[in-house]
């Protein structure tokens, strides 16, 4: 009570242009604050600006993707192909890995990782360019195995049971109809390996870049999500929904479309959501070292 009386007392006592100088410097600081906000905000816009405009040509593919996945019907191979083998009669089982959960493990969970990672060095440009690869790698392995389902036409190891084959055709919806002849390749194998190998090869950079830890540690934390991509592979053959030729297949798809994608992205600009632009020939050229 004290202190705010004697603030009152020398309130009063200043004139009025003291007080008129005194609210314009405040006015002054709030500006400025604002100022700081607004091109602080351009700057993020900026450097993600870019992201937007990569990611128009990975979406195009999904699109095309999805629509012949979904309007397509895929090369009617005869039932009696199969009389001497493989087994297409076994049981026809819920997805160990459904839809919903294959989204997350192979998109949603390297994109948090992702950003999680160069968010924490500030290296927003190396955040548009990751996202950009991810992005591009799944819809390049998403194209290769939907192109491979339609033209092999492969039944699946349920089918019978899962197309409700009475002989001559199926009773089932078109929809059960037409994916029980697409086993080669794998869509789960090829999706978890572009999206869980593309994180692994990223952390690999990201520690090789920037960690101070060994590499005996290291090496076996980025290879974590290949391992996981590898047993979503392995349910698609115990739900008998894929045959083991079917998983590695897309397991090669999808690690390759991760592989060849990252390579594309940093194969010129090793540097690693450093935010410091340079490249390793530019640093070893100004003397900076590697």
């Amino acid at each position: 009570q004290t202190l705010a009386l004697l603030l009152i007392k020398n309130m009063a006592l200043l004139s009025a242009e003291d007080r008129r100088e005194m609210g314009e410097a405040m006015d002054l600081g709030a500006e400025d604050e604002q100022r700081v906000r607004g091109s602080r905000l351009r700057f993020y816009l900026g450097e993600m600006k870019p992201l937007v405009l990569n990611l128009s040509a990975p979406t195009t593919l999904f699109f095309v993707s999805y629509c012949a996945d979904s309007y397509m019907e895929p090369y009617h191979r005869d039932v009696s192909e199969y009389k001497n083998g493989p087994n297409i009669n076994l049981p026809h089982k819920a997805s160990i890995v459904s839809d919903s959960l294959l989204v997350w493990l192979s998109f949603v969970l390297p994109l948090l990782v992702v950003c999680a990672v160069c968010l924490s060095r500030k290296g927003y440009a190396e955040l548009a360019r990751a996202i950009t690869a991810l992005v591009e790698a799944l819809a390049m392995s998403t194209l290769l195995t939907t192109v491979g389902k339609k033209a092999c036409g492969s039944l699946r190891p349920c089918f019978l049971s899962y197309c409700q084959w009475d002989g001559t055709k199926c009773l089932a919806p078109p929809f059960a109809a037409r994916d029980a002849r697409q086993s080669f390749p794998s869509g789960h194998a090829s999706a978890s390996g572009a999206g869980l190998c593309f994180l692994s090869v990223f952390l690999n950079r990201a520690f090789t870049s920037n960690s101070s830890l060994p590499p005996t540690l290291t090496r076996p934390i980025a290879l974590v999500p290949t391992l996981l991509a590898l047993l979503i592979a392995v349910s698609r053959t115990v739900d008998n929904h894929h045959r083991p030729e079917d998983i590695t297949m897309g397991l090669f798809i999808g690690a390759a479309s991760a592989v060849v994608i990252f390579r594309c992205h940093y194969y010129l600009h090793p540097t690693f959501c450093s935010g410091s632009g340079t490249s390793r020939r530019e640093r070893e050229r100004d003397g900076q070292g590697v």
